[in-house]
């Protein structure tokens, strides 16, 4: 490598360091940004009796704005584990709305709790855990069912079919996708039955 070679590669490097960091940089302040938008969703959606005008709606509209990615997942779980606020939002479902556990709660709804006895607000909780660590400090799941494995292919079958009705199959494709797609649905898998059991369990796709 030559000595102007030598320049220009460090110079390079320099140049895409300085990228990362500033993307480092911006993402820690869009997140702050969403969080502190999130808190303000929040706090309008708190009962009157908490200052709130018990309106989530909004909570809808921010999770909109995000492209789709783990930290849109992780706003929703932010909502649903520190407040009622449910959010839905898939292909065939957006909205924003209070669980319906929370609505049936008769009183005063800001010392409502759930079924673990925790609160159904937790605003303290919100404020000190942002959405973007949740996944940090949230346990992973554990082994999935054949029934949950199933209603993941389910999904996928959905999937494509909302593709092909987008035009987002390529257009050779679009035949291929549709057998794919009615292939999927129709999986049933039979469970091996018990020894005590004289009829094996059937469990297909949802």
């Amino acid at each position: 490598m030559t000595p102007r070679e030598h320049i220009m590669a460090k110079s390079f490097r320099t140049i895409i360091i300085g990228r990362c960091n500033k993307i480092t940089t911006d993402i820690n302040k869009v997140n702050d940004y969403i969080h502190e938008t999130g808190m303000m969703i929040v706090r309008h959606a708190l009962p009157q009796t908490a200052n709130g005008h018990h309106d989530c709606e909004l909570a809808l509209n921010i999770v909109a704005s995000m492209p789709a990615s783990m930290r849109r997942t992780m706003l929703i779980e932010w909502f649903a584990k520190y407040t009622p606020i449910v959010v839905k939002f898939s292909d065939n479902a957006n909205s924003a709305g209070f669980d319906k556990r929370y609505l049936s709660v008769k009183g005063d709804k800001m010392e409502a709790t759930r079924k673990d006895g925790s609160p159904w607000w937790n605003v303290e909780g919100a404020e000190t855990e942002p959405f973007y660590l949740l996944a940090e400090r949230t346990p992973e799941t554990g082994p999935k069912s054949l029934e949950e494995l199933l209603k993941m292919v389910a999904g996928i079958s959905k999937r494509i079919d909302k593709m092909v009705e987008k035009n987002d199959v390529v257009e050779g494709d679009v035949e291929l996708a549709k057998v794919l797609s009615a292939q999927l649905s129709s999986i049933k898998i039979e469970r091996p039955k018990a020894s005590n059991d004289t009829n094996p369990t059937e469990v297909a796709v949802a």
